[in-house]
């Protein structure tokens, strides 16, 4: 019998991530489907005006108190609760230990889009009064959740998830440097253009004006390092076989010089995005608790 084989630990990390990454797409899949299969079930009911709906077969069912409008709501109020286990985690000592940032932070938005899905199938699509301000802070935290995790890949990290200093992302630029002069004699000409290639224009100075343009830029940095290669002997010269390496290490130094460049306008926008984003989640908690108690003091119970 052969020898048994052993994983390293990169390896197993590798797998774990695998596993995690097919686990959030069943979630998200299974999820999403089920909502959509009840959006279609329910259709009928959502589109009868509101003043006829109570004569509608579905109403004792898909009314915001009924018995599937009040799951609805349990479900998707759990889901939005749950999103605060995110922030929790950054602030506990013993949560912190638990899994990666990168995979809390995926859960965190999983329950970000869900919950508001489920919190509109809950309101019937009716959101009139107090409730519409708890919807509409919950749509801003949702769409700013977006925005919120763009920026987070835009800044790079270590593998637990901690915000990277500029000098270590230089050091990572350094030893990629490094590996095109060792493998493909590249000079320092041909550097500082990949530094230029990957700084692109002048940026704004605002942070949101910043991102944009950066976004833009990061966009568009493919054509521009193939326009500057082609122009290079380092290229030109170069064997077949050694261009797609050699592509591959330029490449990663104009995302890792890029990100360098604009990790200011990043860390501010992040910064600005925390000022907005909070409190959006703090005025739909509070009218959320309101409703809730609302409802309870007018007598509706827990109905399951």
């Amino acid at each position: 019998m052969g020898a048994p084989t052993v994983q390293t630990p990169g390896e197993e990390s590798s797998g774990r991530s695998r596993a995690f990454r097919t686990f959030l797409a069943f979630l998200y899949l299974a999820s999403l489907t089920v909502i959509v299969g009840l959006l279609v079930r329910g259709w009928d009911y959502y589109t009868t005006p509101y003043s006829l709906r109570p004569q509608h077969s579905d109403y004792e069912f898909l009314r915001p108190a009924g018995l599937w409008g009040q799951g609805f709501g349990v479900i998707g109020t759990t889901l939005m609760v749950l999103l605060f286990l995110y922030s929790w985690r950054k602030r506990s000592r013993n949560l912190g230990k638990v899994g990666k940032t990168s995979q809390w932070l995926s859960l965190h938005i999983f329950c970000g889009v869900v919950g508001p899905l489920l919190i509109v199938l809950h309101s019937s699509f009716k959101v009139t009064g107090l409730v519409a301000v708890s919807f509409w802070a919950m749509v801003a935290v949702a769409l700013s959740g977006v925005f919120g995790r763009y920026l987070y890949q835009r800044i790079p990290r270590t593998v637990v998830g901690q915000a990277m200093a500029p000098d270590e992302i230089r050091v990572q630029e350094l030893a990629i440097d490094r590996q095109l002069r060792e493998r493909h004699a590249a000079s320092d000409e041909f550097l500082d253009g990949l530094q230029i290639v990957a700084r692109g224009r002048r940026g704004f100075e605002s942070a949101v004006l910043g991102v944009m343009a950066a976004a833009a830029q990061e966009m568009t940095v493919k054509r521009r390092l193939t326009r500057y290669l082609w122009t290079r002997p380092e290229w030109r010269e170069a064997e077949n076989s050694q261009r797609p390496d050699l592509e591959e290490l330029c490449r990663e130094k104009t995302r890792v010089h890029g990100r360098l460049h604009r990790l200011e306008q990043y860390q501010t926008a992040f910064h600005y995005w925390h000022v907005i984003h909070k409190p959006f989640a703090a005025i739909m908690v509070l009218v959320m608790g309101i409703h809730i108690g609302v409802a309870i003091a007018f007598g509706y119970r827990w109905i399951f």
